[in-house]
């Protein structure tokens, strides 16, 4: 077990412990402190010499393929390479980097030569098969399970002059004729397999000239393979910790220097707790630290617009309402292991008064309203769009064109959504009577069919009345017309057009974000709290 101190930006240390078979992922943006952490675990571990750091600005280039270093230079250049990593500008400095590549021939043949006098020593001791074991689990068979393992189809040999050649389709080459990313794979690989038993690894951005079909199973085969060792990894590639699950990560926000030296960081762990689903670990990797989920996809209409309203916070879509309920509950309920806070986003649709209350209570709101389609096409976002889009005269003609269009549309849908609305508050009457009673369409069977007339009167009245913003607040407008006939008639092609120019207006228009803000008050004051706790511990600090 190794343990290492990380001084924090918090005038705290972190001790950070290392274990044979454990791997720990570091991510963060550029500049936010990865490789100068790398650098600081090389030069603070109880025993540097045992240490493996592989740099992102590493040489991928081999000079030749034929063993070049004798054995005492090569004990002399790797005693000057372990000094030279010791320096404070080894973390943006090459040193001797041919010795990277040339060292990398000598230890696979070293090794070679070593499993080839074990078997002989086996043999000639009558244990044939702990010799044959032996012979089918060398460094090169290794090597080359590895390769296939990783979808390359390449064969790696040692030839009669010491030479180390590749075999790719029946054709045989030296290595120092393959392409960037066989040759990054190769030494890659061959640094791990080839280290002394223990290491600990540090591999800086393993992922450069290689495509993410072949670094994810690489990597994984590679750490199973060398299970005496421990390994720590900073890389861009977000995807990869999710594909080794029982991977930790840290994730750097920020690197303090002093004199030109990295002092201290500012880091989250997110440790290998089961609690935490790999869903919701892979949402949360490379985020801020407060997190919006949200109904719908990338692409949705809920994140296009939540992002310009909480620029302060990553928005991540994660598709149903249960999703982004049972999301945020894990985050929150394992917050030991890191300083994330989650929040939700949902839509109304059938929640009734007592559920979004007790939803609050958990980081997850509800938007005021339906569904999101009730900010797109409320009235005075409309107006906001064509003003930004027209003269005001003829704005107005637009406006009471769209109005009546969409009152007109309405009449289409007296059925499905005074079925909508009955089922929702014979729903609400249901769970205040028996809590766990499950309502679904059903429900009109079950004495909702008078709702059903009460809402009908009630529908038809608004129509009437004219009262087009309540009737969007709440009822499911989404799949009818009314979207349609209102972008329309506003002079748009079609409803994505129109919600795209709604979306550019939020970044353009104070006023339309701080009137789409008021229906998210109780988010914004929340996350605004706790911004305000964290300041308050960071003084106390």
């Amino acid at each position: 077990m190794l343990k290492i101190p990380i001084p924090l930006v918090s005038d705290e240390q972190h001790e950070f412990i290392l274990e044979a078979g454990m791997t720990t992922f570091v991510l963060g943006p550029n500049g936010s402190g990865k490789s100068s952490l790398l650098h600081h675990l090389a030069i603070h571990a109880p025993n540097p010499d045992h240490v493996k750091w592989i740099r992102a600005h590493r040489r991928t280039w081999i000079k030749s393929n034929v063993l070049s270093l004798t054995t005492t230079q090569l004990v002399e250049r790797q005693m000057r390479y372990t000094t030279a990593m010791g320096w404070d500008n080894a973390r943006y400095t090459v040193f001797d980097d041919e010795f990277d590549t040339g060292s990398l021939i000598a230890y696979l043949i070293q090794r070679k030569n070593a499993d080839a006098r074990n078997v002989q020593s086996l043999l000639a001791a009558g244990q044939t098969s702990d010799a044959t074991s032996l012979a089918k689990s060398d460094v090169l068979s290794t090597l080359n399970s590895v390769l296939r393992k990783s979808n390359i189809p390449i064969a790696v040999s040692i030839g009669e002059r010491d030479d180390v050649l590749a075999t790719k389709h029946d054709f045989t080459y030296g290595i120092n004729e393959m392409s960037d990313g066989e040759r990054s794979i190769l030494l890659l690989a061959t640094s791990i397999l080839t280290a002394d038993t223990g290491p600990l690894f540090l591999l800086d951005e393993p992922e450069r000239h290689l495509h993410r079909a072949i670094i994810s199973p690489l990597l994984s085969t590679l750490f199973a393979s060398r299970s005496d060792c421990s390994f720590v990894v900073s890389t861009h590639e977000t995807a990869l910790p999710t594909d080794n699950s029982t991977a930790e990560v840290m994730l750097v926000r920020e690197c303090r220097f002093e004199n030109g030296k990295p002092t201290s960081w500012d880091l989250d762990l997110i440790g290998t707790d089961h609690t935490i689903p790999e869903a919701i670990r892979s949402s949360i990797l490379g985020a801020r630290r407060r997190i919006v989920f949200v109904e719908g996809d990338q692409s949705s209409l809920d994140r296009s617009l939540y992002v310009r309203v909480f620029p302060n916070a990553t928005v991540v879509p994660v598709g149903s309402c249960i999703t982004v309920i049972n999301t945020v509950k894990s985050i929150r309920s394992s917050s030991s292991f890191h300083r994330i806070l989650a929040f939700g986003l949902v839509d109304r649709d059938y929640l009734d008064g007592r559920s979004v209350e007790k939803l609050e209570q958990e980081g997850i709101f509800v938007v005021d309203g339906y569904a999101v389609e009730s900010i797109y096409y409320d009235s005075d976002i409309q107006r906001m769009v064509v003003e930004h889009n027209a003269n005001s005269e003829y704005g107005r003609e637009r406006l009471q064109k769209a109005r009546e269009r969409a009152l007109s549309s309405f009449g289409d849908v007296v059925v499905q959504m005074c079925q909508s609305r009955a089922v929702s508050r014979r729903r609400e009457k249901a769970l205040i009577e028996l809590d766990d009673l499950d309502i679904t369409e059903g429900a009109l069977q079950l004495g909702g069919a008078v709702m059903f007339e009460e809402e009908k009167d009630r529908f038809e009245a608004m129509v009437k009345a004219g009262n087009l913003d309540r009737l969007i607040m709440e009822y499911p407008i989404k799949k009818s017309r009314v979207p349609g006939e209102i972008s329309k008639a506003l002079g748009f092609l079609n409803r994505q057009a129109y919600e795209k120019v709604v979306v550019h207006l939020l970044g353009q228009s104070d006023e339309a974000l701080a009137h789409v803000s008021k229906r998210f008050s109780k988010l914004l004051d929340a996350m605004k709290a706790s911004e305000n706790d964290e300041r308050r511990r960071a003084v106390l600090r």
